[in-house]
Order: C-alpha cells, then sequence, then structure tokens
C-alpha cells in the first residue's frame, strides 16, 4: 500500500500531514543575575540592586509560570529574595526580574544560589541556577 500525498479530503485534519503538530519541549535554557556580586560597605550602604535575566530555549507559546527559589549558605542570614513565580510572556524568550539584597551583617562573602525552576506539559522538570555573592558590612550601635 502506498501513501499518497496529500491526502484526505481535504478538511482540516483530515490529511496525513496534519495529525501531528511537533514543537521542541520548553526548558529553562540559562539563569543569570548582574551584578553577581553586592558589596555593602560604609560608603556604599545601598548599592545598586541586582537584576536576574531567565532564558527559555524556544518563545513558548503561552505565558509560562516559572517557580524561584533562593538557597542560602549554612548559618547565613537570609539576605537574598526573589519572587515565589515569575511569568514569560508568549511569544518572548526571556523574562527579567529584581533581586532583593541585604546587608549580611559579616565581611565574609556568603554565595546564595537562586534557582528557577520550570514543570513542562511533557512532566519533566528543567532547573537553572546562578549565584549571587553577598558581602556586608558590620553593623555597629
Amino acid at each position: 500500500m502506498e501513501l499518497t500525498l496529500p491526502s484526505g479530503a481535504g478538511e482540516h485534519a483530515s490529511d496525513f500531514e496534519s495529525w501531528f503538530f511537533l514543537a521542541p519541549t520548553l526548558l529553562l535554557a540559562s539563569l543569570s543575575v548582574q551584578p553577581a556580586a553586592v558589596l555593602f560597605s560604609p560608603t556604599v550602604p545601598t548599592p545598586p540592586v541586582p537584576v536576574a535575566t531567565l532564558n527559555v530555549n524556544y518563545p513558548p507559546l503561552a505565558d509560562t509560570v516559572v517557580s524561584l527559589s533562593v538557597i542560602a549558605p549554612p548559618g547565613a542570614t537570609p539576605a537574598v529574595t526573589v519572587p515565589a513565580r515569575v511569568t514569560v510572556p508568549k511569544g518572548k524568550t526571556s523574562i527579567t526580574f529584581n533581586v532583593g539584597a541585604r546587608n549580611t551583617g559579616t565581611t565574609n562573602p556568603q554565595a546564595f544560589q537562586i534557582s528557577a525552576s520550570l514543570d513542562n506539559a511533557l512532566g519533566l522538570t528543567s532547573t537553572v541556577t546562578t549565584t549571587l555573592t553577598i558581602t556586608g558590612t558590620q553593623i555597629i550601635f
């Protein structure tokens, strides 16, 4: 038996070519933060706000919600905050968001890991991470 294209009666989904719509699986491609290190000092008590950029591997077909979290180093003061979720808009490959950074009260640099994760339509979880290093200044009362 031979398949002759076009097949079907010319109606939507009646020919072989209409049976399959293939698209790549949406995955998180990268996460970065600028600046990657924040230094609090007596002369710069309020440094610039870090901005994170999250990229996906292709423009999603619908608005896509991505979960965010922060992992602090052991014993560190919680000094980095991110929104719980961000939405990558339909048709866009990236989104930016502000990262909250507070003085840790210690001059030892501390690396905070920022993580983004996406559960896609196939049930696969895609995760990307980046690091924001905070160096604080001692607070004297």
